[in-house]
């Protein structure tokens, strides 16, 4: 498969976004392969957790802080951002045992907007729109699973 940034026929209307960054680097890579984001932004965790008498905004340092959470909350909301920092990716995906396609796919943009249920298990893509220099989508990929939103 060619490269679409270098073919000039697109009608206007299917041409690929300007904003739209392809990594070719990676063709032929086995499925599931996680790749080192070079300048990757440092991962950080944001936590809300409730239950039906209380909600709290929680501070927390690692992954496994998260999982011991899990003990003491009906739900834990876990926001992960800057996902190009591999060994914390690599951490959520074993933590809670996401699959390395999911992984993969949570890593890669862009991605088309899904929906895929996996053993009990919900994996999304979604675009939300928002307007910073112009309408703009941001890509969020949210993983669902019994007292876990990801």
């Amino acid at each position: 498969m060619s490269n679409p940034d270098s073919y000039d026929g697109w009608p206007d209307h299917h041409a690929p976004p300007d904003s739209i960054d392809f990594d070719w680097s990676e063709v032929g890579a086995s499925p599931g392969t996680l790749r080192e984001e070079v300048d990757a932004e440092a991962s950080s965790f944001h936590v809300v957790a409730y239950g039906p008498e209380a909600t709290e905004t929680i501070s927390v340092e690692t992954v496994s802080d998260v999982q011991n959470l899990r003990e003491t909350w009906d739900v834990v909301w876990l926001d992960v951002r800057g996902v190009g920092d591999l060994s914390t990716l690599k951490e959520v995906g074993e933590t809670f045992g996401i699959p390395s396609l999911v992984l993969e796919d949570i890593q890669s943009h862009p991605q088309r907007t899904k929906a895929e249920y996996l053993e009990n298990r919900l994996f999304v893509i979604s675009h939300i729109p928002h307007w910073e220099n112009g309408l703009e989508f941001e890509e969020v990929a949210i993983w669902v699973e019994s007292g876990l939103v990801i």
